[in-house]
C-alpha cells in the first residue's frame, strides 16, 4: 500500500471506531475495544477495500498509525476517547433485529435470548445491518425480530450505541420472532445435548484405571503355590518293594 491508500484507509477505520461504529454493525467490549477480525470484515464489505485483511489492519495499526489506535491482544480502539459512544437508557423502536446461528435457535425459543460473550445481546435497527452482521457469522447464521417495544414494556430495559445499534440483557423468546423449527434442528439439538450429556457423565466417574488405557500393564502379585503332598526318595520306593517280596 502506498502513502495515500494508508492515509484513507486510516481515515475510515477510525471514523469506524470513534465515531459511527454502528454503521459498520460493530460492538465494542466493556473497556471500548473492538474484535480486529469483526473489523477487518466490516471494512472488506465497503466498496474498493475488499482487500483488507486482519494482516493489513495489524500493519496499520503497529507500524503506519500506531499514535491514532490502541491494540492489544486482537482487539484495537481509537485513541480519542472522547469520541467513543456510551451506552443510553432508550424506549426502542417497535422492532429490532438479532442474529444468532441457526443451531442455537430451538433453545433460544425456549429460553429467551441471552449474550453470546459480554454482558449484551446485541440488536440491530435495520435488517440491512442484521444481514451484514449474519454475513460475518457464517452461513448458518439466522435473523431474529425482536418486538423491542413489547418488551420494553414488560420491564426490559434497552439501551442504545449511536443511532442503529441496540443493547439488552436478555430477551423473553415471547418477544422473539425466527424461522420455523425443522426437524433437522431439533434432531441436531437432541445429538448435541446427547453428546453433552455424555460427556458430563465421562468426566464424572473419573479418570479411566490404568489398567484400561491403551499400552499399560498390571502388575499382578506372584501366585503361592499349594503344598500338596511330597514324593518319597527313590531308596524309599526300592525299601518298600523289597519288603513286598514273598
Amino acid at each position: 500500500m502506498d502513502k495515500r491508500e494508508i492515509k484513507r484507509l486510516e481515515k475510515l477505520v477510525f471514523y469506524a471506531l470513534a465515531h459511527r461504529p454502528d454503521e459498520f454493525a460493530l460492538f465494542p467490549d466493556e473497556e471500548g475495544f473492538y474484535s480486529i477480525k469483526e473489523l477487518a470484515q466490516a471494512i472488506a464489505e465497503e466498496p474498493g477495500w475488499g482487500h483488507v485483511r486482519q494482516k493489513t489492519l495489524r500493519d496499520l495499526f503497529v507500524f503506519w498509525c500506531p499514535e491514532r489506535f490502541e491494540f492489544l491482544e486482537e482487539r484495537v480502539r481509537a485513541r480519542a476517547e472522547k469520541d467513543l459512544p456510551e451506552p443510553s437508557l432508550v424506549d426502542p423502536p417497535p422492532v429490532l433485529y438479532a442474529v444468532i446461528r441457526e443451531r442455537a435457535w430451538p433453545h433460544v425459543s425456549k429460553r429467551g435470548l441471552s449474550p453470546a460473550k459480554g454482558r449484551f445481546v446485541r440488536l440491530y435497527a435495520s435488517r440491512d445491518l442484521a444481514e451484514r452482521a449474519k454475513r460475518r457469522l457464517g452461513p448458518r447464521a439466522i435473523i431474529l425480530e425482536v418486538q423491542a417495544r413489547e418488551a420494553a414494556a414488560s420491564g426490559l430495559p434497552f439501551w442504545v450505541l449511536k443511532e442503529l445499534v441496540y443493547l439488552c440483557e436478555w430477551i423473553d423468546p415471547q418477544f422473539l420472532k425466527g424461522p420455523p423449527l425443522t426437524p433437522e434442528m431439533l434432531e441436531a439439538q437432541r445429538k448435541r445435548r446427547q453428546k453433552k450429556e455424555k460427556k458430563e457423565e465421562k468426566a464424572s466417574l473419573g479418570p479411566p484405571a490404568a489398567h484400561l488405557l491403551p499400552g499399560s500393564t498390571t502388575l499382578r502379585p506372584p501366585v503361592e503355590k499349594r503344598k500338596g503332598k511330597k514324593k518319597d526318595p527313590s531308596w524309599k520306593q526300592e525299601r518298600r518293594r523289597r519288603r513286598r517280596r514273598p
